[in-house]
Order: structure tokens, then C-alpha cells, then sequence
């Protein structure tokens, strides 16, 4: 549920995070895309992007 609130893409208006419960698991659906500079090659191997670093706890201070 953290991944999902600190990767979506809040720009877009209107938009739900979305939760689906089956007998084996739970899935989070958050709205938008991934970001530019990811890929799910990228992903595999463990580079990621804060798309909201001040959520995820990685900004400059």
C-alpha cells in the first residue's frame, strides 16, 4: 500500500488507487504510467525513481 501512495502520479485529476482482493492475493493499481526514466527491464534489475520524493522520504534536505 506505501508503494502504491508514493508512486502514483497525483497530477492526474480524479483519479483512485484501486484495490483488488482475491483469495490469494491483493493487488494495488495506482494511476499513471512509470516515469520516463523507467522501464521494467530497469525495474528487474533494481533501479527505481521516487516519482514523489518527498513521500518516499528521499528529498534534499
Amino acid at each position: 500500500m506505501v508503494n502504491t501512495l508514493v508512486h502514483r502520479n497525483y497530477s492526474i485529476g480524479g483519479s483512485k488507487i484501486r484495490i483488488f482482493m482475491f483469495d490469494d492475493r491483493v493487488e494495488f493499481h495506482s494511476p499513471g504510467r512509470l516515469p520516463n526514466t523507467v522501464t521494467i527491464e530497469k525495474m528487474k534489475i533494481g533501479i527505481s525513481y521516487a516519482r514523489n520524493p518527498l513521500i518516499a522520504g528521499k528529498q534534499d534536505i
